[in-house]
Protein backbone atom coordinates (compact mmCIF):
# COMPACT_ATOMS: atom_id res chain seq x y z
CA UNK A 1 0.00 0.00 0.00
CA UNK A 2 1.47 3.30 -0.94
CA UNK A 3 1.66 5.91 1.68
CA UNK A 4 3.22 8.92 -0.42
CA UNK A 5 6.80 8.39 0.83
CA UNK A 6 7.98 6.17 -1.84
CA UNK A 7 11.44 6.92 -3.15
CA UNK A 8 11.87 6.94 -7.27
CA UNK A 9 13.03 3.51 -8.49
CA UNK A 10 16.33 3.54 -10.32
CA UNK A 11 17.69 1.00 -12.33
CA UNK A 12 20.69 -0.14 -11.45
CA UNK A 13 23.99 0.83 -14.05
CA UNK A 14 25.95 -1.73 -13.16
CA UNK A 15 25.57 -5.51 -12.25
CA UNK A 16 25.73 -6.33 -8.19
CA UNK A 17 27.35 -9.27 -8.57
CA UNK A 18 30.28 -8.97 -11.06
CA UNK A 19 30.37 -4.97 -11.61
CA UNK A 20 29.65 -4.79 -15.07
CA UNK A 21 27.15 -2.35 -17.09
CA UNK A 22 23.69 -3.34 -16.92
CA UNK A 23 22.37 -3.13 -20.90
CA UNK A 24 18.80 -2.77 -22.38
CA UNK A 25 18.26 -4.74 -26.07
CA UNK A 26 16.67 -2.66 -28.39
CA UNK A 27 12.54 -3.34 -28.37
CA UNK A 28 12.92 -5.42 -24.80
CA UNK A 29 11.72 -4.80 -21.31
CA UNK A 30 14.57 -6.28 -19.55
CA UNK A 31 17.99 -5.16 -18.49
CA UNK A 32 20.66 -7.49 -18.25
CA UNK A 33 24.31 -7.88 -16.94
CA UNK A 34 26.96 -7.13 -20.13
CA UNK A 35 29.34 -9.96 -18.70
CA UNK A 36 28.30 -13.45 -20.56
CA UNK A 37 30.86 -14.44 -17.81
CA UNK A 38 29.05 -13.08 -15.22
CA UNK A 39 28.50 -15.41 -12.17
CA UNK A 40 24.82 -14.91 -11.72
CA UNK A 41 24.42 -15.52 -15.41
CA UNK A 42 26.02 -18.58 -15.47
CA UNK A 43 24.52 -20.11 -12.43
CA UNK A 44 21.06 -19.74 -13.78
CA UNK A 45 22.34 -20.60 -17.56
CA UNK A 46 22.96 -24.23 -15.90
CA UNK A 47 20.58 -24.44 -13.00
CA UNK A 48 17.80 -24.53 -15.78
CA UNK A 49 20.17 -26.41 -17.87
CA UNK A 50 19.47 -29.32 -14.83
CA UNK A 51 16.05 -28.13 -14.43
CA UNK A 52 13.08 -30.56 -14.52
CA UNK A 53 12.25 -28.90 -17.55
CA UNK A 54 14.85 -29.32 -19.52
CA UNK A 55 17.50 -32.35 -18.37
CA UNK A 56 16.18 -32.69 -15.16
CA UNK A 57 19.78 -34.07 -13.58
CA UNK A 58 18.54 -35.90 -10.29
CA UNK A 59 20.74 -34.73 -7.32
CA UNK A 60 22.79 -31.99 -9.24
CA UNK A 61 21.02 -28.55 -7.31
CA UNK A 62 22.00 -25.13 -7.09
CA UNK A 63 24.74 -25.66 -4.14
CA UNK A 64 26.42 -27.81 -6.40
CA UNK A 65 26.55 -25.82 -9.38
CA UNK A 66 27.77 -22.98 -7.45
CA UNK A 67 30.86 -25.27 -5.58
CA UNK A 68 31.95 -25.89 -9.31
CA UNK A 69 31.80 -23.12 -10.85
CA UNK A 70 33.16 -21.25 -7.85
CA UNK A 71 36.10 -23.82 -8.30
CA UNK A 72 36.36 -22.98 -11.92
CA UNK A 73 35.30 -26.43 -12.47
CA UNK A 74 32.66 -25.65 -15.48
CA UNK A 75 32.67 -22.35 -17.44
CA UNK A 76 28.67 -23.77 -19.09
CA UNK A 77 26.73 -26.23 -19.33
CA UNK A 78 28.27 -28.53 -21.52
CA UNK A 79 31.48 -29.05 -18.83
CA UNK A 80 29.03 -31.43 -16.74
CA UNK A 81 29.36 -33.95 -19.09
CA UNK A 82 33.40 -33.61 -18.82
CA UNK A 83 33.27 -33.68 -15.25
CA UNK A 84 35.74 -36.80 -13.38
CA UNK A 85 35.47 -38.16 -10.27
CA UNK A 86 38.94 -36.78 -9.11
CA UNK A 87 37.38 -33.16 -9.90
CA UNK A 88 34.75 -33.86 -7.83
CA UNK A 89 35.94 -35.54 -4.76
CA UNK A 90 36.83 -32.23 -3.28
CA UNK A 91 34.09 -30.69 -3.08
CA UNK A 92 31.33 -30.83 0.03
CA UNK A 93 28.96 -34.03 -0.05
CA UNK A 94 31.46 -35.72 -2.84
CA UNK A 95 33.94 -37.30 -0.38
Amino acid sequence: MRTGKEKPFRMPRKCPICNSKIIKKKDKVAHYCSNKNCFAQQKRKISHFISKTAFDIEGLGPKIIEQLIQNDIIEDASDLFKLTINELKPLERFA
